[in-house]
């Protein structure tokens, strides 16, 4: 193939491994939005499932109402969710299979708030309505830490463009 195209040798490999950088760096971007996208509609689906709680839905019914309020890949895993709980399998074992695939380490708190409830009983609703606010702390913080660093960057940025204006004759 390099014969046809007719490039110096070496240039088909950069040009091969430069197109295998770009593919790679679309698929982590992608993979990066979905997971945004799941941690910004996490709380409200928490607090959803805290106020169905309260109000004595079974927890394959919250699930299910929950699904029906997300959007995008997050509505198709919690009816992936709700189809597994009514096949039998155990509220533990759905939301643990739920953070391994979506891998996401919120859905992970999630699991282990559900598990522990499970083992030690207590009000459900209370320990999710922390966990809701929780996880919108964490999206307000992590907000924040970008709206800092990309200030400093842009700071940086300017005294370097106005020191080199200013160097220039």
């Amino acid at each position: 193939l390099a014969a046809v195209v007719e490039l110096p040798d070496g240039w088909f490999l950069f040009l091969l491994v430069f197109l295998l950088a770009i593919c790679g760096a679309v698929l982590v971007l992608r993979r990066n939005r979905r997971l945004n996208e799941f941690r910004l509609q996490l709380p409200d689906v928490v607090s959803l499932l805290a106020r169905s709680s309260r109000a004595g839905l079974e927890f394959g019914e919250a699930l299910e109402l929950c699904a029906k309020m997300a959007r995008g890949r997050l509505q198709g895993e919690l009816h992936h969710c709700r189809n597994q709980l009514v096949l039998g399998r155990t509220i533990s074992g759905t939301m643990e299979s739920l953070a391994r695939r979506a891998q996401l380490r919120e859905l992970g708190l999630l699991a282990a708030v559900l598990s522990v409830h499970r083992q030690t009983g207590g009000a459900l609703a209370d320990a999710l309505d922390r966990l809701s606010q929780l996880l919108r702390d964490r999206i307000q913080f992590r907000r924040q830490m970008l709206a800092a660093s990309s200030g400093v960057h842009t700071h940086d940025d300017l005294l370097r463009a106005l020191g080199r204006s200013e160097l220039a004759p």
